[in-house]
């Protein structure tokens, strides 16, 4: 129905209107009976032969009647116009804290008090039995006094009948804001608003969301599998143990957030009061991306956050350790090829010489070859090429083999193979006829028999995957969520699960010890892979997101500085800092150089581990993700590129046919 100014509703006269969203449209209206002006929310003529919607409309209405606080908003009125349901509730002058945001219009202590008071909302309805389940900046509104009400309570449920997924299998939130419980359709209970007030105090600090997506499925997959940011990295004004607060509010393991919201607000306080920080100002909160929003968080805007690199290409470090640097000898690895979300380790197959690129010539030919939504990992087995597809949740088998002869198998599908949902790691089994296939979103690890592509066995993992590593006949898999890594027999039997710092992301192994990238903190964590004790840790100057290892040093991207260290396992000291494209998240080394994929920087750096120099770029577009290489006959190697936001495997050839 067509509603416009002058109208009465009732005892209402519309005046104006004030914004629309998916359940229906909110407008300014005056009670002249009391000269009181209201907000009317009228539900779309489109829904109301919708039952679900309909029901969370009336749900709205049942909820706030009950929540009497003065930081939740009140509900006036109920009525019916034209059989279009709406509710009457109190006119909050000054917008909502999104535009306030969005506008800088609010102090460091005016956007506290605001805070505080959602905080105190939100445990006033938490121990009603009632959660949110859409905490955003959009739906607190502010008065003209600047207090705060939390708005919106439409998706509301009581925690006993609290699972987000509608009657067709859609997941009812907004994605950015979104608990990976919540994202999941699990039963939510209190700490799902935490962790969504905790994002959303992230945003007010920073100016920015912690995940940067183009869609919401996007932001869901993040959600569910990657860790936030520091918000020092994006606000570093701030005091680093803000930065520690809003990681526990945003765990993804609900037992490690905390209880109240109150508590978060208090730990942000004593934070805040450690550190002369205020709040900064200068950036405005982007334009968010839900179903049918602008499109924002671009490669092309991502690659604007990269930071210029702490050193030139090569450059020694001063005070470096001075263990002896490699020749261009031929080293025989005898791990497995393991590519992996945001953190990629590849070694070689098992029994298997890598080969050397070391003295081809020409420049490189580069063919593109599509597969699953969102390749995030690869691994060279035999003959193929496998490909994790992260959204598809498959594995694509490619040939390899052939390249370049008339008529050209290369990169032809041979096989596609489903697997549990959300594949993050490859890993070759160690007698080389299955593959080892972990997935983040039920926690899973599957066995792949490579003769025929089909799935033979799979084993629940104790924690989120993130990466994973052959040593030997074991596997090991970090968890950056839960900050362990875990140790799994042949069989699949957990062997163990160890602690290894803040987020977790990469693994290598130099033939004595495990080495895990700890991407929050910086630091490198040198396990004994005996007992999973940590021997020592070692800062690396940056965010490492990658590692590898040459056979006589440990090499780490850096993601945050658009450089790659190279580290003497002796001591940690590191021997030089090389500098690539923006947002190198995955290395490989090929026998004698490593290659970088650098992500926003859509190329791929070819680095000379003897001298510590970058030798060549080469463009690759898609979002370069992850890595693997097959020889293909004398002088001659292809180079496989996953392009993650092109859904595309793209093959450098270097030299050869």
């Amino acid at each position: 129905m067509a509603i416009t100014p002058g109208q009465a509703i009732g005892q209402y006269i519309i005046q104006s209107k004030l914004g629309e969203g998916g359940m229906g449209a909110v407008y300014k209206a005056e009670q002249p009976a009391i000269h009181r002006a209201v907000a009317l929310k009228v539900l779309s003529a489109n829904l109301t032969s919708d039952p679900e919607a309909l029901g969370r409309f009336k749900r709205e209405v049942d909820i706030i009647a009950e929540l009497e606080h003065p930081y939740i908003l009140p509900l006036y009125d109920f009525g019916q116009v034209d059989d279009n349901p709406y509710i009457v509730m109190r006119y909050m002058g000054r917008g909502s804290l999104y535009e306030l945001l969005r506008e800088r219009k609010l102090s460091q202590p005016e956007l506290l008090r605001v805070l505080r008071q959602v905080a105190e909302a939100l445990d006033y309805a938490h121990a009603r039995d009632v959660i949110h389940r859409d905490l955003k900046p959009g739906n607190v509104l502010l008065d003209e006094s600047g207090n705060a009400c939390l708005a919106d309570f439409g998706l509301a449920k009581t925690m006993a009948g609290s699972r987000d997924l509608t009657t067709t299998g859609s997941i009812l939130g907004t994605p950015a804001y979104m608990s990976p419980e919540q994202a999941r359709g699990d039963r939510l209970d209190a700490r799902s608003d935490i962790y969504s007030f905790a994002i959303l105090v992230y945003e007010a600090l920073s100016g920015q969301l912690p995940f940067h997506a183009n869609t919401s499925m996007e932001y869901i997959q993040k959600q569910l599998t990657e860790a936030p940011p520091s918000i020092v990295t994006v606000a570093p004004r701030l005091p680093p143990a803000v930065g520690e607060v809003l990681r526990r509010g945003m765990a993804k393991e609900r037992a490690q957030r905390p209880a109240r919201a109150t508590e978060l607000i208090d730990a942000l306080e004593a934070a805040l009061a450690g550190g002369s920080a205020a709040v900064p100002g200068a950036n405005p909160v982007p334009e968010r991306t839900v179903a049918g929003g602008p499109r924002t968080g671009t490669l092309a805007g991502r690659a604007a956050l990269g930071q210029a690199p702490a050193a030139a290409a090569g450059a020694a470090v001063p005070g470096a350790g001075t263990a002896p640097r490699r020749s261009g000898l031929l080293w025989v690895a005898v791990g497995a090829g393991v590519l992996v979300l945001g953190a990629i380790v590849v070694l070689a197959l098992a029994g298997v010489g890598i080969f050397a690129l070391g003295g081809l010539g020409g420049g490189p030919k580069v063919a593109t070859y599509p597969v699953g939504n969102s390749p995030r990992a690869l691994l060279y087995a035999g003959s193929s090429v496998w490909v994790a597809n992260f959204f598809a949740n498959t594995l694509t088998q490619l040939t390899a083999t052939g390249c370049g002869s008339n008529p050209d198998p290369c990169g032809k599908a041979s096989n596609v193979v489903r697997v549990d949902q959300l594949p993050v790691a490859l890993a070759l089994s160690a007698n080389g006829k299955a593959l080892w296939v972990a997935s983040a979103l039920n926690n899973t690890l599957a066995r792949v028999d490579l003769a025929n592509g089909h799935v033979t066995s799979q084993y629940h993992l104790p924690n989120v995957p993130t990466a994973m590593l052959l040593v030997g006949n074991d596997l090991w898999i970090a968890n950056s969520f839960a900050g362990t890594v875990t140790r799994v027999g042949p069989e699949g039997a957990v062997l163990g699960d160890y602690q290894a710092g803040h987020n977790p992301v990469a693994l290598a192994y130099d033939g004595h010890s495990l080495w895990v990238a700890s991407q929050d903190t910086g630091n490198l964590n040198q396990l004994d892979p005996a007992n999973g004790a940590i021997l020592h840790t070692y800062p690396v100057g940056g965010q490492p997101a990658a590692l590898a290892f040459d056979g006589a040093h440990v090499w780490a991207a850096l993601s945050d500085k658009n450089e790659v260290a190279e580290l003497n396992p002796a001591n940690g000291s590191v021997l030089a800092r090389v500098t690539v494209g923006q947002k190198p998240v995955s290395l490989f080394y090929d026998g004698a150089t490593l290659w970088s994929a650098d992500q926003t920087g859509n190329s791929v750096s070819r680095i000379d581990v003897s001298k510590g120099q970058k030798l060549t770029t080469i463009a690759v577009p898609g979002g370069p993700y992850a890595l693997a290489w097959a020889p293909c006959g004398t002088g001659c190697g292809d180079l496989w590129v996953a392009d993650e936001a092109a859904n595309n495997v793209s093959r450098v050839r270097l030299a050869g046919p």
